[in-house]
């Protein structure tokens, strides 16, 4: 495949991706809830995984292994080791190891701990945005799980293989999307678990695409999108926008760098480190541009333009509520810990 000429480049970065994409609002609004949220939580010593396993398995009344992994986008094997520090802890009943993951008592009051403080962020979200918009919204997101799922088993029929694939990609098929309980908060109108679910099904058919297109495993081309959409980019802005630890992003930074994708040198006067691309990279990045248009072509293809038109406005409005949620974050004194929300673990993102 031959690569992207250089006015494709220009044309990619000139035209970020996280405005072109509704994949990308998508994540970007993600980002921001999870930023908002670690800071709302973090007094209660609870791993951001652990919490939301809790939250998910009582919102649906019960998931299986595969659900939490499809629903949360994180793989196999962390879910499993939440899973299991989650019945050490006692939070959760699994009676057999197909069987639906049911909270126990003490987890049942966790949720129940969680439910107020969640309805309430979901409440400064949703903030201005009429009920019946909302709730178009919320259907439109559903249908575009669909999709996603669609996508993901197109993927996989075009070649997905475990030995190119690597440990980055479960050869899992993805469940429909579970419904809620029903509860009189109407937790189903809640913005996060729908978006988290729609962002997962999508990771899920990504990392197959780049990997067979451009080589890369997940964390990497990752990276790599981050790099090239925001270049010059430092390491603590990296980090912040890709929710990973400093050691995960160092590591993937430094395999860029030796592959001869990524380079990096001093600015403001010598003070931080800024990362770009370098002008393979930068083809790459061309391609991945494209690779993801067309996803998000295939994603929206069931839009008229009035309802995309409508789709990103809701987005840009839950956006702009998510900044100044995460404004007034960081400004509040930090809650005191509930004595009912608790772990075993010393990593708040454990698992992630």
């Amino acid at each position: 495949m031959s690569g992207p000429s250089a006015a494709t480049v220009s044309t990619a970065q000139a035209q970020p991706m996280r405005r072109r994409l509704v994949s990308a609002r998508v994540i970007a609004l993600l980002v921001l809830l999870r930023m908002s949220a670690d800071m709302r939580f973090a007094g209660e010593r609870l791993p951001e995984l652990n919490r939301r396993l809790i939250w998910l398995i009582g919102v649906y009344g019960g998931l299986t292994s595969v659900e939490l992994v499809a629903l949360t986008g994180q793989e196999k094997a962390q879910i499993s080791r939440a899973v299991q520090a989650l019945s050490i802890e006692g939070l959760i009943d699994r009676p057999s190891l197909r069987a639906p993951i049911l909270l126990s008592p003490a987890g049942q009051a966790v949720h129940d701990a969680l439910m107020p403080i969640e309805l309430g962020r979901n409440k400064q979200i949703v903030r201005g945005i009429p009920p019946r918009d909302l709730a178009r919204f919320l259907a439109t997101s559903r249908c575009l799980i669909d999709r996603a799922a669609l996508l993901f088993s197109q993927e996989r029929a075009i070649g997905w293989r475990p030995e190119q694939e690597g440990r980055d990609a479960d050869p899992i098929d993805l469940p429909p999307l579970p419904e809620p309980l029903p509860h009189p908060d109407r937790p189903d109108m809640m913005v996060a678990p729908t978006l988290a679910a729609l962002s997962a099904y999508l990771g899920r058919s990504a990392t197959i695409s780049f990997r067979r297109e451009t080589g890369l495993s997940k964390f990497t081309w990752q990276m790599l999108s981050q790099i090239g959409e925001h270049q010059p980019i430092t390491l603590a802005q990296l980090i912040a926008l890709s929710y990973r630890d400093k050691s995960q992003v160092g590591r993937a930074v430094k395999w860029l760098e030796a592959e001869g994708l990524a380079t990096r040198r001093k600015q403001n006067g010598q003070r931080d480190i800024a990362l770009a691309c370098t002008a393979a990279g930068n083809t790459t990045y061309a391609t991945m541009c494209e690779i993801a248009r067309r996803r998000d072509d295939f994603l929206c293809a069931d839009f008229g333009s009035t309802e995309r038109h409508l789709y990103v406005a809701t987005l840009d409005a839950l956006t702009a509520n998510a900044k100044a949620l995460l404004a007034r974050e960081r400004t509040s004194p930090r809650p005191i810990a509930h004595g009912s929300i608790r772990t075993t673990s010393r990593d708040r993102r454990s698992g992630c």
